[in-house]
């Protein structure tokens, strides 16, 4: 996995821009919303995926902090999930669909 944005430019890919936004390695915050329940899904790092992030950033990260403070505070009917990598929510359909029938609310925290 390179990034495009490290490759070497050549005179068709000059005036090229490359944006992160587009990019499937960009983390992003997504809620989904299904009926009245969601699934919310949280990168405290934001940026890219092929970027090394060391033990030290989530010692003192703050939004890291201010999730796990919302979450005890609103801690009915929710579910805490953490994943450590590349997370494709079809993979887990059938078990994300069984705690939202539950009557659950799904935060995921992605690194």
């Amino acid at each position: 996995m390179n990034c495009i944005k490290k490759e070497k430019r050549n005179l068709f890919s000059l005036f090229t821009i490359y944006d992160c936004n587009r990019c499937i390695y960009f983390r992003k915050d997504e809620t989904i919303i299904i009926g009245r329940h969601a699934i919310q899904i949280y990168s405290i790092t934001p940026g890219c995926w092929l970027e090394s992030i060391n033990d030290e950033y989530f010692m003192f990260n703050k939004m890291l902090a201010k999730l796990l403070l919302e979450f005890s505070v609103n801690q009915e009917n929710n579910l805490f999930l953490w994943f450590d990598g590349f997370l494709n929510i079809d993979n887990h359909g059938e078990i994300f669909s069984s705690f939202l029938n539950i009557g659950y609310n799904i935060h995921i925290i992605n690194m």
